[in-house]
């Protein structure tokens, strides 16, 4: 909604209720799909016995789940939002949390910055 304010310097209430429509729509597909795919999921990635492999495929869901809500016209982050959610469920939490604390100290600090600019 702050970029389409930004673009068009007002906001109407159908666009609005178009955007939270979209919104509801593709978060509650992203989980319920996502919760019942991610254990298949995560299981075979977790048969494969090289460093990283587990950390690499969750942020290239997210990122991927980043990317369809940009080409539906929501902001990326409620496609990494819904990322997080559907890997918050799996049996492998705790390892994806320990292992993307990193990635996010470095790229929080960006994500901060460009909605900044943005605004």
């Amino acid at each position: 909604m702050v970029t389409g304010v930004a673009q068009t310097g007002g906001v109407s209430s159908g666009a609005v209720a178009v955007l939270s429509a979209k919104a509801v729509v593709f978060l509650v597909l992203a989980i319920v799909v996502g919760i019942r795919l991610a254990p298949t999921l995560v299981g075979w990635i977790g048969h494969l016995k090289t460093r990283g492999t587990l950390i690499v495929y969750s942020v290239i869901f997210a990122v991927t789940l980043a990317v369809v809500a940009e080409a539906i016209g929501l902001a990326t982050i409620i496609g990494a939002f819904a990322a997080g959610l559907v890997l918050a469920t799996t049996e492998r939490r705790a390892h994806i949390e320990e292992r993307i604390k990193p990635v996010a100290d470095l790229l929080v600090p960006v994500f901060f910055v460009t909605v900044g600019m943005k605004v």
